[in-house]
């Protein structure tokens, strides 16, 4: 997904799988923040490189005049009758600010490419957080450790 925006000082780039590599050193610290934060077992900073440099998920990184301070890791989720973006997670600063610059081009660039929604797993209060700009719950996700 080779897209930029650039709003208030702010460059959002949409890694291509080819400059992961270049990325990564920068970008490290804040996956393996999503991956001890934010995850429960699903996957590991290596599994986004990986995964990533593969062009199976997209990484997201927010930068301004001092550096990288946001990225989001996503994937493309194929339904029977839809295709969705699953967020898989977020990790950085100034969150709010980033949701409100770039939510609407990210979904005006999805929608280009047929996606009909975003979807993710959060908890409780990312889910609060998030429904302030218009997400809302329709499943509740359980899990049963087998």
């Amino acid at each position: 997904m080779a897209v930029t925006f650039e709003k208030s000082g702010i460059h959002l780039e949409f890694l291509e799988p080819g400059k992961v590599r270049d990325v990564w050193p920068c970008i490290r610290n804040l996956i393996v923040k999503l991956e001890k934060k934010a995850c429960h077992g699903e996957f590991s900073a290596d599994d986004v490189f990986t995964a990533a440099i593969q062009g199976e998920i997209g990484i997201g990184v927010a930068r301004d005049k001092n550096g990288i301070f946001m990225i989001m890791v996503f994937e493309d989720v194929y339904y029977p009758k839809a295709h969705a973006v699953n967020v898989l997670g977020m990790a950085g600063e100034r969150l709010d600010e980033f949701m409100t610059l770039f939510l609407g081009p990210f979904k005006d660039a999805l929608r280009e490419r047929g996606v009909a929604w975003i979807e993710c797993s959060v908890s409780p209060g990312m889910e609060r957080m998030h429904q302030r700009y218009g997400f809302r719950p329709i499943y509740r996700k359980l899990r049963l450790e087998v």
